[in-house]
């Protein structure tokens, strides 16, 4: 996933995710960064933010969680969606944050992903405000110049 050139998105904030049957690995290359989008902009994610700025706990842990997000996450995914216990530090979830690791680096080589390098490249690639998708190089019918 990436923010770059969607509403409200963060400059950069790309994000690697895999997920086995019983757990989700997300990579955050912008750690660093806040992640925002269109749902940070949303009523109801001002509503969060608003009870959060009047001390209610939660909702400041719930702004922060969706804003400031760590390196890397690990959840069970058989604790439901809303599994909000992340296991990425934990030493009894180490080999499977390993081996999940290791297919998602895997996957990003044999797609030529090179992480945040690819990110920052990410709106060469989009083709907003192109008429029909046409991009650079390509004539009537977005074909190539010079091909049939």
């Amino acid at each position: 996933m990436t923010t770059r050139g969607i509403n409200a998105g963060s400059d950069s904030f790309g994000i690697r995710s895999i997920r086995s049957k019983t757990h989700r690995l997300i990579v955050n290359l912008t750690p660093e960064t806040e992640f925002t989008n269109a749902c940070t902009t949303s009523p109801e994610f001002k509503s969060w933010v608003k009870k959060a700025e009047a001390g209610d706990e939660r909702a400041a842990e719930l702004v922060r969680r969706y804003q400031h997000r760590p390196p890397v996450e690990l959840y069970e995914v058989t604790d439901g969606w809303h599994g909000f216990k992340n296991l990425a530090d934990s030493p009894e979830h180490s080999q499977t944050l390993s081996e999940l690791q290791t297919e998602l680096d895997q996957w990003m080589q044999e797609q030529g992903d090179e992480g945040q390098a690819t990110e920052m490249a990410a709106l060469e690639h989009q083709h907003r405000g192109n008429k029909k998708g046409k991009s650079k190089g390509k004539g009537k019918k977005g074909k190539k110049k010079g091909t049939k």
